[in-house]
């Protein structure tokens, strides 16, 4: 297989598979184990693929985990106000993604997310407490990353 076949599989598959999350997290607000499970057998068996075609380092897995391990501590402290299936899917995509990669991912997602918190509440319907699906920003974050080129 080309590498460059690859490189373009890894990132269609990776935003159907954040489309098809998107779509849970807005419409039941929590992620299925089927859909962690699915994306993280599919992200192994990417890792091994990557690793065969030196698309990454085995160094590069463990720094990748650290951005989804810091959500998921992040989520136990504030007694899950920060979803633990946000977390999940960022050690899912540490799979698939390089450490640079997810950091630069998660800034995104987090502004954009920003703006959306800011515009509802100005619109004085909705309250500071007012939970908003993650995964949706992250689809979005990476179908922009991938239009610029950078995935």
């Amino acid at each position: 297989m080309p590498k460059m076949w690859i490189e373009q599989m890894n990132v269609i598959l990776t935003n159907l598979y954040l489309f098809w999350g998107s779509i849970q997290d807005i419409k039941k607000r929590k992620i299925s184990n089927v859909y962690l499970w699915i994306g993280g057998i599919g992200g192994f068996a990417f890792k091994i693929i990557g690793f065969n075609y030196g698309l990454q380092e085995i160094g590069d897995w463990i720094l990748t985990a650290v951005p989804g391990l810091l959500v998921l501590f992040l989520g136990k402290k504030t007694k899950e106000k920060i979803g633990l299936g946000d977390g999940l899917v960022l050690l899912v995509l540490a799979n698939i993604m390089t450490f640079i990669e997810i950091c630069i991912l998660l800034q995104i997602a987090i502004f954009l997310l920003l703006i959306f918190a800011l515009v509802l509440l100005s619109s004085r319907k909705f309250s500071k407490d007012y939970p908003i699906p993650f995964l949706p920003f992250l689809w979005l974050s990476h179908l922009l990353l991938w239009r610029i080129g950078y995935v």
